[in-house]
Protein backbone atom coordinates (compact mmCIF):
# COMPACT_ATOMS: atom_id res chain seq x y z
CA UNK A 1 0.00 0.00 0.00
CA UNK A 2 2.81 2.42 0.86
CA UNK A 3 4.40 1.89 -2.53
CA UNK A 4 1.17 2.93 -4.25
CA UNK A 5 1.03 6.09 -2.16
CA UNK A 6 4.63 6.91 -3.07
CA UNK A 7 3.99 6.23 -6.76
CA UNK A 8 0.78 8.26 -6.72
CA UNK A 9 2.45 11.15 -4.84
CA UNK A 10 5.45 11.20 -7.15
CA UNK A 11 3.15 11.10 -10.19
CA UNK A 12 1.16 14.06 -8.88
CA UNK A 13 4.33 16.01 -8.10
CA UNK A 14 5.74 15.21 -11.56
CA UNK A 15 2.50 16.32 -13.20
CA UNK A 16 2.52 19.60 -11.23
CA UNK A 17 6.13 20.26 -12.18
CA UNK A 18 5.33 19.58 -15.85
CA UNK A 19 2.31 21.88 -15.74
CA UNK A 20 4.35 24.64 -14.07
CA UNK A 21 7.11 24.21 -16.64
CA UNK A 22 4.64 24.42 -19.54
CA UNK A 23 3.15 27.64 -18.09
CA UNK A 24 6.61 29.23 -17.73
CA UNK A 25 7.64 28.08 -21.20
CA UNK A 26 4.40 29.47 -22.66
CA UNK A 27 4.94 32.87 -21.03
CA UNK A 28 8.51 33.06 -22.34
CA UNK A 29 7.36 32.10 -25.83
CA UNK A 30 4.57 34.69 -25.74
CA UNK A 31 7.00 37.38 -24.61
CA UNK A 32 9.48 36.49 -27.38
CA UNK A 33 6.74 36.31 -30.00
CA UNK A 34 5.39 39.69 -28.93
CA UNK A 35 8.86 41.21 -29.08
CA UNK A 36 9.39 39.81 -32.60
CA UNK A 37 6.01 41.11 -33.75
CA UNK A 38 6.78 44.58 -32.42
CA UNK A 39 10.27 44.49 -33.95
CA UNK A 40 8.94 43.35 -37.35
CA UNK A 41 6.22 46.00 -37.34
CA UNK A 42 8.72 48.66 -36.30
CA UNK A 43 11.19 47.66 -39.00
CA UNK A 44 8.56 47.47 -41.72
CA UNK A 45 7.12 50.90 -40.93
CA UNK A 46 10.38 52.68 -40.25
CA UNK A 47 12.98 50.96 -42.45
CA UNK A 48 13.62 54.00 -44.63
CA UNK A 49 13.87 56.25 -41.58
CA UNK A 50 16.37 53.89 -39.97
CA UNK A 51 18.51 53.83 -43.10
CA UNK A 52 18.40 57.62 -43.38
CA UNK A 53 19.45 58.05 -39.74
CA UNK A 54 22.27 55.53 -40.15
CA UNK A 55 23.47 57.32 -43.30
CA UNK A 56 23.43 60.74 -41.61
CA UNK A 57 25.47 59.59 -38.59
CA UNK A 58 27.92 57.74 -40.83
CA UNK A 59 28.32 60.87 -42.93
CA UNK A 60 29.19 62.89 -39.82
CA UNK A 61 32.19 60.65 -39.16
CA UNK A 62 33.34 59.63 -42.62
CA UNK A 63 32.91 62.98 -44.36
CA UNK A 64 33.74 65.21 -41.39
CA UNK A 65 36.17 67.45 -43.27
CA UNK A 66 33.83 68.32 -46.12
CA UNK A 67 32.20 71.76 -46.22
CA UNK A 68 28.68 70.35 -46.60
CA UNK A 69 29.08 68.22 -43.47
CA UNK A 70 30.60 71.09 -41.49
CA UNK A 71 27.56 73.20 -42.40
CA UNK A 72 25.23 70.42 -41.24
CA UNK A 73 27.15 70.11 -37.95
CA UNK A 74 26.73 73.84 -37.37
CA UNK A 75 23.00 73.72 -38.22
CA UNK A 76 21.18 73.33 -34.88
CA UNK A 77 17.94 72.40 -36.67
CA UNK A 78 19.66 69.58 -38.59
CA UNK A 79 21.32 68.20 -35.46
CA UNK A 80 18.11 68.44 -33.41
CA UNK A 81 16.20 66.65 -36.16
CA UNK A 82 18.85 63.92 -36.31
CA UNK A 83 18.73 63.50 -32.53
CA UNK A 84 14.92 63.36 -32.57
CA UNK A 85 14.84 60.81 -35.40
CA UNK A 86 17.53 58.70 -33.74
CA UNK A 87 15.51 58.66 -30.53
CA UNK A 88 12.29 57.77 -32.38
CA UNK A 89 13.55 54.98 -34.61
CA UNK A 90 16.52 53.30 -32.96
CA UNK A 91 17.05 50.69 -30.28
CA UNK A 92 17.40 51.36 -26.59
CA UNK A 93 21.17 50.82 -26.88
CA UNK A 94 21.42 53.42 -29.63
CA UNK A 95 19.36 55.83 -27.53
CA UNK A 96 21.65 55.18 -24.54
CA UNK A 97 24.68 56.03 -26.69
CA UNK A 98 22.90 59.09 -28.08
CA UNK A 99 22.22 60.28 -24.52
CA UNK A 100 25.90 59.84 -23.61
CA UNK A 101 26.87 61.78 -26.75
CA UNK A 102 24.42 64.57 -25.93
CA UNK A 103 25.50 64.86 -22.30
CA UNK A 104 29.11 64.99 -23.39
CA UNK A 105 28.28 67.63 -26.00
CA UNK A 106 26.49 69.77 -23.41
CA UNK A 107 29.07 69.51 -20.65
CA UNK A 108 32.52 68.62 -21.91
CA UNK A 109 32.99 69.18 -25.62
CA UNK A 110 33.09 72.98 -25.43
CA UNK A 111 35.83 72.76 -22.79
CA UNK A 112 38.10 70.57 -24.89
CA UNK A 113 40.33 71.41 -27.83
CA UNK A 114 39.55 70.73 -31.46
CA UNK A 115 40.40 67.15 -32.36
CA UNK A 116 38.76 65.78 -29.25
CA UNK A 117 38.99 62.00 -29.50
CA UNK A 118 36.08 61.38 -27.14
CA UNK A 119 33.48 62.98 -29.41
CA UNK A 120 34.78 60.92 -32.33
CA UNK A 121 34.53 57.70 -30.31
CA UNK A 122 31.00 58.61 -29.19
CA UNK A 123 29.87 59.19 -32.78
CA UNK A 124 31.51 55.89 -33.81
CA UNK A 125 29.66 54.13 -30.97
CA UNK A 126 26.33 55.48 -32.25
CA UNK A 127 27.20 54.34 -35.78
CA UNK A 128 28.12 50.85 -34.52
CA UNK A 129 24.84 50.57 -32.61
CA UNK A 130 22.78 51.86 -35.54
CA UNK A 131 24.50 49.34 -37.82
CA UNK A 132 23.23 46.60 -35.50
CA UNK A 133 19.76 48.17 -35.49
CA UNK A 134 19.60 48.52 -39.25
CA UNK A 135 21.40 45.42 -40.54
CA UNK A 136 21.53 43.10 -37.54
CA UNK A 137 25.33 42.93 -37.89
CA UNK A 138 27.53 44.00 -35.01
CA UNK A 139 30.52 46.18 -35.69
CA UNK A 140 33.13 47.12 -33.14
CA UNK A 141 33.75 50.80 -32.38
CA UNK A 142 37.49 50.46 -32.94
CA UNK A 143 36.88 48.92 -36.36
CA UNK A 144 34.62 51.84 -37.31
CA UNK A 145 37.38 54.23 -36.23
CA UNK A 146 40.04 52.31 -38.16
CA UNK A 147 38.15 53.01 -41.37
CA UNK A 148 38.47 56.78 -40.92
CA UNK A 149 41.33 57.52 -38.53
CA UNK A 150 44.85 57.19 -39.88
CA UNK A 151 46.43 57.68 -36.45
CA UNK A 152 44.27 55.26 -34.46
CA UNK A 153 47.29 53.19 -33.40
CA UNK A 154 48.80 56.30 -31.82
CA UNK A 155 45.54 57.05 -30.01
CA UNK A 156 44.68 53.45 -29.10
CA UNK A 157 45.00 53.99 -25.35
CA UNK A 158 42.81 57.11 -25.44
CA UNK A 159 40.19 55.23 -27.47
CA UNK A 160 40.21 52.33 -25.00
CA UNK A 161 39.79 54.73 -22.07
CA UNK A 162 36.75 56.37 -23.68
CA UNK A 163 35.23 52.98 -24.50
CA UNK A 164 35.73 51.78 -20.95
CA UNK A 165 34.52 55.07 -19.43
CA UNK A 166 31.17 54.76 -21.18
CA UNK A 167 30.71 51.00 -20.72
CA UNK A 168 31.03 50.02 -24.38
CA UNK A 169 32.57 46.68 -25.37
CA UNK A 170 36.30 46.76 -26.02
CA UNK A 171 37.73 45.10 -29.11
CA UNK A 172 38.84 42.08 -27.05
CA UNK A 173 35.39 41.68 -25.41
CA UNK A 174 33.70 42.15 -28.76
CA UNK A 175 35.77 39.51 -30.51
CA UNK A 176 35.28 36.93 -27.73
CA UNK A 177 31.49 37.35 -27.68
CA UNK A 178 31.01 37.65 -31.44
CA UNK A 179 32.77 34.70 -33.00
CA UNK A 180 30.65 34.48 -36.15
CA UNK A 181 32.52 35.61 -39.24
CA UNK A 182 30.83 36.17 -42.58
Amino acid sequence: MEIWIIILTSSVITALINIAWKIIESKITQKNTRYLQIDNYFRSTSGENMQDIYNKWTELLFRVGEVEVKEKMADVGYINSLIYDTFMYSSSESVRRLAIFQQYSYTEHEKKAKGDIEIIVLVASIIASLKKDFTGNQVNIEDVLRIKMTDINDKEEEVKKVIKKHGFKSLKEFRTTNTKHY
